[in-house]
């Protein structure tokens, strides 16, 4: 079907599940400080060793036997939710990121911290990917689970580390660019669409059609997030 039908027809969210996963979690999370009795914030030291391997051997398993019963590669047609498989890493990093929050783990995590992380990450990538591509069935699964989960903890320590330390300051363009991102996620799939075709005609090689859409995309993305921010009461929300 045109472009335009499917857009104005379909059920499916595209990447917009994104946000559709995150408003659920936030509605739970607000329903939970709404009735519940949450304690009031206390600074504390980051989680040690311990505590973050025991998370990650808790987070593999749980992937693992959840994919028992949502396999990898289930799609969802009408919530649009193409990576199913992954919920438990997302509700409980979600957990995790207003607890770290709301203790101060950011501020308290090491620099050593955020180098064993990035090394953790780099190894078990060397050791399981191979297995979870060698392989098939089980040990393939449980492969992938503990690698996705091994990574997934060690690549977010070390980010935030390097982050906090290196990349903590925005210049005027920085935070242009910033405070105009999540518009960008909203309205980004209507114009790289548009231009790819646009440029469907153009007879030449993918990687110089995806310059060329790139080179247009980018500013037109920013600037009209800008634009759509700019109505009236827009800012509240994007």
């Amino acid at each position: 079907m045109p472009y335009w039908q499917f857009y104005l027809a379909s059920w499916d969210p595209g990447p917009m599940w994104f946000v559709e996963v995150l408003l659920v979690l936030v509605a739970g999370y607000a329903l939970v400080r709404r009735y519940g009795r949450a304690p009031r914030p206390v600074p504390q030291g980051a989680p040690g060793l311990a505590a973050i391997a025991g998370y990650t051997l808790a987070l593999a398993a749980s992937t693992f036997l959840w994919r028992l019963v949502v396999p990898t590669g289930l799609y969802v047609p009408v919530l649009g939710l193409p990576t199913p498989s992954h919920l438990p890493q997302y509700v409980s990093m979600f957990v995790l990121g207003t607890l770290a929050f709301r203790h101060g783990w950011f501020d308290a995590l090491s620099r050593r911290a955020g180098r064993l992380g990035f090394a953790v990450a780099a190894a078990c990538s060397l050791v399981l990917l191979p297995v979870r591509f060698a392989t098939q069935g089980v040990p393939s699964e449980l492969a992938a689970a503990t690698w996705e989960a091994v990574f997934a903890v060690g690549i977010t320590i070390g980010l935030l580390v390097t982050f906090r330390e290196r990349l903590n300051r925005q210049g005027p363009r920085g935070r242009f660019l910033s405070d105009q991102a999540y518009t960008v996620y909203f309205i980004h799939p209507v114009v790289l669409v548009g231009l790819s075709y646009a440029f469907s005609a153009l007879h030449a090689a993918a990687i110089v059609k995806f310059a060329v859409v790139a080179v247009l995309a980018l500013p037109l993305c920013w600037g009209l997030a800008y634009l759509v921010r700019s109505l009236p009461g827009a800012k509240r929300v994007l």
